[in-house]
């Protein structure tokens, strides 16, 4: 069994903010400590959507790791 939870984020309505979030937010651009950090809490996969001036982010967690 899994979980996912969803967040909205709400970003500065600036092109400038949005480009540098989806700049750090971009495939292949999560440093190690956060990828290890999100492996010992149980997340298996984590999506990031833009809408907008926003951000949805989903995260699966397994359920070995929900308490």
């Amino acid at each position: 069994m899994t979980r996912r939870f969803v967040r909205r984020i709400d970003l500065a309505d600036d092109a400038a903010v949005i480009a540098a979030c989806e700049a750090a937010h971009a495939s292949g651009h999560t440093p190690p400590e956060v990828l290890a950090s999100q492996r010992r809490t149980g997340v298996v996969e984590v999506e990031i959507y833009r809408h907008g001036s926003g951000l949805e982010v989903s995260d699966t967690s397994a359920a070995s790791a929900i308490g």
